[in-house]
Formats: C-alpha cells, structure tokens, sequence
C-alpha cells in the first residue's frame, strides 16, 4: 500500500500550487522540490503518512503551506473504515432475501427450473408447508378430542333421555291398562244393576 494515495496527493499538489504563487521569492524551484517530494512518498510502500511527516516535509520549502490542508490530505489517506460494508451488507442480504422469496412463489414457471438446478433454495417453501402440515394435525388432534366429548356427552343425555322416556311408557302403559280394568269393572256393574232391574 503507498504512504499517500491518489485524493490526499491531489489534496497536496493543489496546496503546493497555491502555496507557490504567494512565494514570489522561490516559487518555482520550492514547487519542483515539493513536487519531487510529493512523488517520491506517492512511490512507496508502507503506512499511511502523518501529519507531522508532512508539515516537516513542506514547511521548509513552502513556510505558507496550509495546515489545513495537510490535516484535509492526512483525513483523506486514511484506510477505509470496514463500516463501509454494513450498508452494502445489508443491500446484498435483502437482495437474496427477495431472491428467494420470488423463487419460492407457488408458480410453476418459476419454481420448475429452481427445483431442476437448486433445489435448496425451495427449502424455505418445503418447510412452510411442513408447519402448516403439522398444525393441521393437531388441530384435527383437537377437533377429534372435541368430538369425541360431545359424542360421550351425547351418550349421556341420551341414556338420561331413554331412561325418562322408558319411565313415561311405563307410567302410559300402566294408565291404559288402569283404564281397561275400570272400563271392564264399570260393564260388570252395569250388566249386574240391569240384571237385577229385569229380574225384580
């Protein structure tokens, strides 16, 4: 990697420009020795250059050098921070996510050729239908459980019912015959009373 890069050293040779045209004195030759300078340290290799190794390698030639100037070039030649990469990670992790939700869409058309070449990527679809199996089951677990009480229930008011019903034929039953046995008793009485009325 080179002390200075390509922004800090356009940074730096726009100054030593400025810095030149105020030295009446020796412009020109101060701005070929900064400017040999400059080079030789874009040349090589090793860590990003200091604040202080610029100061020192400008400020005897070019004294007006702009230290703000400096500060500006030592900011820019910095290594990029790795935090770059959170956005760009975050764009690339919601491109695949839209990826595979579209590859997972239950069309044919689309869902054909993934299934033939990678078929891993409709894993994401296999296993939502699994879930969906699976709390299909244990609601028809419940809705069985469910029937089977109301049908044991049933069975109950059922047995209670044909026991009062069975109670009321009875009582029925014994009314009828009750009636018979009155009506029979009543002709008896009656055939017996005209008997008596002919006969006397």
């Amino acid at each position: 990697m080179s002390r200075i890069n390509q922004k800090a050293f356009d940074i730096l040779a726009r100054e030593i420009e400025i810095a030149a045209e105020k030295d009446n004195v020796a412009g020109e030759v101060a701005r070929k020795i900064a400017f040999q300078r400059l080079n030789r340290l874009h040349s090589r290799q090793g860590k990003p250059v200091t604040e202080e190794e610029l100061q020192e390698l400008f400020q005897d030639i070019l004294p007006n050098f702009s230290k703000k100037a400096i500060a500006k070039a030592v900011k820019a030649n910095r290594p990029p921070s790795k935090l770059w990469l959170i956005p760009y990670a975050g764009i690339g992790i919601a491109g695949l996510s839209g990826f595979i939700w579209l590859i997972n869409l239950p069309y044919p058309m689309i869902r054909r050729p993934v299934a033939r070449t990678a078929p891993i990527l409709l894993l994401p679809s296999y296993l939502g239908r699994i879930e969906a199996k699976v709390f299909q089951e244990k609601n028809a677990m419940k809705q069985l459980e469910a029937s089977e009480t109301a049908i044991k229930q049933a069975k109950q008011d059922y047995q209670k019912l044909s026991l009062w019903k069975s109670q009321k034929i009875s009582i029925l039953l014994w009314t009828i015959s009750f009636r018979k046995r009155i009506t029979r008793n009543s002709r008896a009485v009656n055939e017996i009373s005209l008997y008596c009325f002919l006969s006397g």
